[in-house]
C-alpha cells in the first residue's frame, strides 16, 4: 500500500498488522499487535509487537563446489558424412516351388543403380 510522501502521522487501529512499514519521515501510532519490520521516525505502541528480523536458516547449508571451466576447451569433432552404399546386398533367391510368404512390414524403398 502506498500512501504517499508527505505523510506525517499514521494510526493502525481496531485490526492487527502484519508486515513491514517504510515510512522514515512518519510518527506511527499502534493500539493493536503489529508484527514485523517498522522503519519510522518515531513509534507509540500501546499494543504488542514482534520483530520479524533476518533470522539464519535452521539447518546448514552445503554449497556443491562448481567445476572450473577450461580456458579454451577443445572443438568436439564433426561426426562423419553417413556413405551411400553403392553395392546393396543382393536379393534373396527362392529355390523352392512354394510361393514366397507376404511380409507385413513397413514397406521399404526401392533403389535403382544405373552403371
Amino acid at each position: 500500500m502506498e500512501l504517499g510522501t508527505n505523510l506525517t502521522t499514521l494510526t493502525f487501529d481496531n485490526d492487527y498488522f502484519l508486515g513491514s512499514i517504510l515510512a522514515p519521515k512518519t510518527h506511527i501510532f499502534a493500539t493493536q499487535n503489529l508484527d514485523g519490520n517498522i522503519i519510522d521516525d518515531r513509534v507509540s505502541v500501546s499494543g504488542e509487537t514482534h520483530r520479524w528480523d533476518w533470522m539464519m536458516p535452521a539447518y546448514t547449508v552445503v554449497l556443491q563446489p562448481q567445476p572450473k571451466p577450461t580456458p579454451n576447451p577443445k572443438p568436439e569433432p564433426k561426426p562423419e558424412p553417413d556413405q551411400p552404399n553403392l553395392f546393396p546386398p543382393a536379393p534373396k533367391v527362392s529355390t523352392s516351388d512354394e510361393p514366397e510368404t507376404p511380409q507385413f512390414s513397413e514397406p521399404q524403398p526401392k533403389h535403382l543403380y544405373l552403371m
